[in-house]
Formats: C-alpha cells, sequence, structure tokens
C-alpha cells in the first residue's frame, strides 16, 4: 500500500497473502491491477489476526535492470603511466560489469582486435556501485602503436549482471562458466539455475572453470544463497566464476541467474560543525574576509544555509555569504574603537533541519592620534604612529570655542616607505604658511582612506 497502516477497503491497497505461513508474492511494473513504481515509496504491512503473537520472517528483493544502452568511452587520454607512455581509456558502469576493449586502425572497413585483459572497476575512483569508473591503459605491448587507433568497449557476455538471467545449452560432458563481479554494496547473491532439461551441478569459484564449491548437484532447478558471513563468503567487490556441469550423455538446456541484495546507505543526521574562529582585531577601513564554513556529515549530503547576527552598531554591519559562509565587512571611521561580537547560524537542509553557531570578537582600532608635538626652529614639528597604509589630513584650529573652525592645512599624507598594515611613524612639519602662527594652536587628525599597496 501507500498508506499506512495498510487496510484492504483503502485505494490503492492490495492483499497479498491471507492466512499464509510462507509465500511469495511478485509485483512488477505491469502487474494489473497492483503495480510496482520505480522511484515510488509504499509500506509492506503484516497483520496478525490470531489471538496470540506471531514470530515471522520478511523480505523484499529487487530484481534490477541492467543498463540497455551502450557503455561509452568517456575519456581517451596520451599520457605516461609508470615511465611508460600509452594512452589512458577511462568509462563509467555498474560496479559489477567486466570489460574487454577492442582496438582497430581505420573506420571503415573495421576489423577489431581484442585485448586480453579483462577490465573491472578502479577501486581507488569508485563513486557509486551504479556509476563506477573503469580503466584501460594501452601501452603498445600487445599489439604496436600505428598511425591511427579507435578503441571500442565489450561486456563480457559470459558475465552474469544483476538479475539479468543467461540462457544457454552446454554440451553432454561440458562445462560453461560465467563471471560473476560483485557489486561494492552487495550484502548476499542468490544463484538461481532455471527450468534446466536435464540434471546439473552448479560449481562457484575463484578460477575457471569451477571446481572448489559446490553449490546445487544434479539439480533442474533451485537456488543458493552466497553471504558475506557465509563459508565460502561472498566479498564485495570480488570477481567470481559460476561453472554449470552437465555430466549427462545428453545437451542440456538451462537458464542461469544472480541477483545481488544491494545495501543502500544507511541516512544519518547529524548536526553541522562550524570551524572554532579566534578574535580579531583590525583596523578602520581595513577589510575582514573570514572563511566560516561548516561540514556537515548527513548522508544524504544536506544544503547548508548561513546567517550572521552581530552587535555591531549602525547600517554599516558585517555581511556573510548564504551559501559558503564567508563573513565580510570594512569598518568605517565611525566604528573604530570598538569592540563587536559576531554570531554564524548554519542550519542543513536534513529532517529534522538541525543547525549550529559560533561566534567571535572583532576590536576595531581608534583612529590614530599625535605621539608628539614638538617646537622646533620656529616650527611645530607632528609625529604619529599608524597603520602605514592610512592617508591622513592634518587640521588646525586657533581656539576650541564652540563651533570650532577647523582648517586643512596638509592633506594626502601617506607614509614613505613600504605600504603595509603594520604601524609605522608619520610626520608632518607646521611652518606656519598655511594659517599663521598665533598666541596658541590646536591640531587634529583626520583619517582619509587606505593607500594602494602598490
Amino acid at each position: 500500500t501507500t498508506n499506512t497502516p495498510p487496510t484492504i477497503a483503502s485505494i490503492n491497497d492490495s492483499l497479498l497473502f491471507g492466512a499464509a505461513t510462507n509465500g511469495v508474492s511478485i509485483l512488477s511494473a505491469t502487474s494489473i491491477p497492483t503495480n510496482i513504481v520505480p522511484g515510488s515509496a509504499y509500506y509492506l504491512g503484516v497483520q496478525n489476526t490470531n489471538s496470540f503473537a506471531v514470530t515471522y520472517g520478511i523480505e523484499v528483493d529487487f530484481h534490477l535492470l541492467s543498463l540497455t544502452n551502450p557503455i561509452f568511452i568517456s575519456g581517451i587520454v596520451y599520457t605516461n603511466v609508470g615511465g611508460t607512455n600509452g594512452f589512458l581509456l577511462t568509462w563509467f558502469a555498474p560496479s559489477n560489469d567486466l570489460f574487454q576493449v577492442q582496438w582497430t586502425g581505420s573506420l571503415p572497413p573495421t576489423s577489431w582486435t581484442t585485448f586480453t585483459n579483462i577490465v573491472s572497476y578502479n577501486p581507488n575512483a569508485i563513486t557509486s556501485p551504479f556509476h563506477t569508473q573503469f580503466n584501460f591503459f594501452d601501452d603498445g605491448s600487445q599489439f604496436p602503436f600505428g598511425p591511427a587507433r579507435f578503441y571500442q568497449l565489450i561486456l563480457l557476455q559470459g558475465a552474469l549482471t544483476n538479475g539479468m538471467p543467461q540462457t544457454n545449452s552446454v554440451p553432454a560432458g561440458g562445462v560453461d562458466s560465467f563471471l560473476i563481479h560483485v557489486p561494492t554494496n552487495a550484502d548476499f547473491a542468490t544463484n538461481l539455475l532455471l527450468s534446466a532439461t536435464g540434471p546439473l551441478n552448479v560449481w562457484f569459484d575463484t578460477n575457471a572453470p569451477s571446481a572448489t564449491n559446490i553449490l546445487l548437484i544434479s539439480g533442474t532447478n533451485g537456488s543458493y544463497t552466497l553471504s558475506t558471513t557465509g563459508t565460502p563468503p561472498l566479498a564485495p567487490g570480488s570477481t567470481y566464476y559460476l561453472s554449470v556441469q552437465n555430466t549427462n550423455s545428453v545437451t542440456v538446456n538451462y537458464g542461469i541467474e544472480v541477483d545481488f541484495h544491494l545495501v543502500p546507505p544507511v541516512p544519518t543526521n547529524p548536526p553541522p560543525v562550524l570551524p572554532a574562529q579566534t578574535n580579531r582585531v583590525i583596523n578602520p577601513l581595513n577589510t575582514l574576509i573570514v572563511t566560516n564554513t561548516a561540514s556537515d556529515a548527513a548522508v544524504p549530503t544536506p544544503v547548508l544555509t548561513y546567517a550572521l547576527s552581530s552587535t555591531v552598531v549602525g547600517t554599516n554591519v558585517p555581511t556573510i555569504n548564504t551559501n559558503t559562509g564567508v563573513i565580510t565587512w570594512t569598518p568605517d571611521v565611525a566604528e573604530a574603537g570598538t569592540s563587536n561580537t559576531l554570531v554564524t547560524i548554519v542550519t542543513a537542509s536534513g529532517v529534522p533541519a538541525l543547525s549550529a553557531t559560533n561566534e567571535f570578537s572583532v576590536v576595531v582600532n581608534p583612529v590614530p592620534d599625535f605621539n608628539g608635538i614638538v617646537y622646533t626652529n620656529g616650527n611645530y614639528l607632528l609625529t604619529w604612529l599608524a597603520p602605514t597604509n592610512d592617508i591622513f589630513e592634518v587640521q588646525v584650529a586657533t581656539n576650541l570655542a564652540s563651533p570650532t573652525i577647523w582648517l586643512t592645512i596638509a592633506t594626502n599624507i601617506t607614509y614613505t616607505g613600504p605600504v603595509t598594515p603594520t604601524n609605522g611613524w608619520f610626520s608632518y612639519l607646521d611652518t606656519g604658511a598655511q594659517v599663521p602662527f598665533g598666541p596658541i594652536r590646536f591640531y587634529r587628525l583626520i583619517l582619509l582612506g587606505l593607500a594602494s599597496p602598490g
């Protein structure tokens, strides 16, 4: 049913077994009236109408279709591997597929030559069991390079893919062997002999023909399950051979199939984690950039969204990139001499939506002031310590009566040495040329901006 709990009177609800202690019911995409819809979700209800508790086991196995479209080589790169030049071929396919590579020197006419290598997936570059990287390196050792080289892939006919039966006939006294490549997320495999016209033996081995572990003896049909904890164990990502042996004096027709039980990734939903941040000290007009990107181990990977709050007063507040968590702020002169707290909140898109926070302080240095005013040789020498990338203006007033009239006597004063955000000594000599000296004199600094590092 698509409802929970199931009730036979509801639409889309179907009874599979009534008063059964065991049994099998197959739902297909074309079943009438009940069909299974790929990609959908439904509930399997077990109902006990007895007057006592019942212990049971229940299982659902899916018959998975192999790719019907041809698999193409996605990349051919001329490169050097282990000191040898050659062509590196790359393609993507389910991890239980096995391939051979063929080449030809002309198109058309075409005469394909097969490399002896049997190619399985690259265990160092797996992306998922259904979309796994395969590689083949042609170094010219099997077939010397010529002026042209074309490649194609062959999905091995002897390889059994998940849920796709092979029908064949084995002659009297003959043995058929099939390559079985185990998906990386399989925990057991069911080997099926389907409707043989005579008794056959089915063997399992890592060699071909198989001669080690017998699965079925003199059977015309039947199944045998290999698991990761059985003897011998099924090894995810491994390759083995399944052999069909005919000890009869006549040819036997049969079908054989291997179905893998695939384990999906277990959904997890831990909260996101923000990095620990240290407190910062910054000069006015300098830009603060803080990478505050969170990590999240949830499966599947959630979307992270960032928000920022702060104690900064005014309209010139820090901002955060809602997608990456990068914080940016350029404090202005009005924010000089303040201490501010920045709080980041990151929220993950999982169910439930979990969040995390961190905070740190940003101290904005005050605007520099004069360290010394010295009367020397009839002039006033003004000195101050400030970041060497600052640009200043010097103003003078002859009294502090309200309103105070400040007059500019020097502007765009920059540091004469290498420009860096670190402190250096600035100086200005007031000769009285702009504003004549009087009985009293007051000075102040105005921070205009930042000098270019160049």
